[in-house]
């Protein structure tokens, strides 16, 4: 899994790097001037690498039981400090991907989305101007973003105290071993079709009403 981790590591770095790339953050010519999910990328990436090896090297399975636990708390924490951080109407404290440094600040998930279809998904910058367009259009579309980060933040953080409380509160770590690494992918999952049935209905809102407002 690291090695595969890395590799993506690499092809991602590459994509932004290189001279004539297509998928940098919006005004940004910089080729050092990565996107905010790369840095996110590269913390959890050392974190969990160091994290897997100190367990494997101790015979901690406790230590080895927290990788994807880990992961769901750093996601799903920035989501709920931008949702905090939205109600506060805070601006952005600094360049987030293309949202500049004083912007009116948006949903974590709108950065996460812009940022893996534009260069995991190989859309490039045409995507990026086309998430913006579409979020500046449809009050209903924000909505549905802020809605859908504050459900994936909320059970993240959830699955993060359920997978803690089990594998520090039982003695037996074989099974907080086992739900350590099976309940972030269940809980991924189940977001995953959630999220695709209230897109699908927030789909057919704006077909309702129109999608301007």
């Amino acid at each position: 899994m690291g090695g595969v981790s890395f590799l993506a590591f690499l092809i991602r770095a590459w994509a932004l790097w290189r001279t004539d790339s297509d998928c940098r953050p919006l005004s940004s010519e910089n080729r050092w001037a990565f996107d905010y999910f790369f840095w996110n990328f590269v913390f959890t990436f050392c974190v969990l690498t160091a994290l897997i090896t100190s367990g494997i090297t101790t015979e901690n399975l406790q230590i080895v039981s927290l990788p994807l636990s880990i992961l769901v708390l750093w996601i799903s924490a920035q989501m709920a400090i931008a949702e905090v951080l939205l109600a506060l109407k805070v601006k952005v404290p600094f360049r987030m991907s293309s949202l500049q440094k004083g912007d009116t600040l948006r949903p974590g998930v709108y950065v996460i989305v812009e940022d893996v279809v534009a260069v995991d998904g190989k859309q490039g910058r045409a995507w990026r101007q086309a998430w913006n367009d579409r979020y500046l259009a449809s009050p209903i579309f924000r909505q549905f973003l802020s809605q859908i980060e504050r459900l994936w933040a909320g059970t993240g953080l959830l699955v993060v105290a359920i997978v803690w409380g089990v594998v520090f509160g039982l003695e037996n770590h074989e099974i907080g071993y086992a739900l350590g690494w099976a309940l972030p992918f269940a809980w991924g999952a189940c977001m995953a079709f959630i999220t695709t049935v209230l897109a699908k209905r927030m789909l057919r809102q704006e077909k309702t009403v129109g999608l301007e407002q």
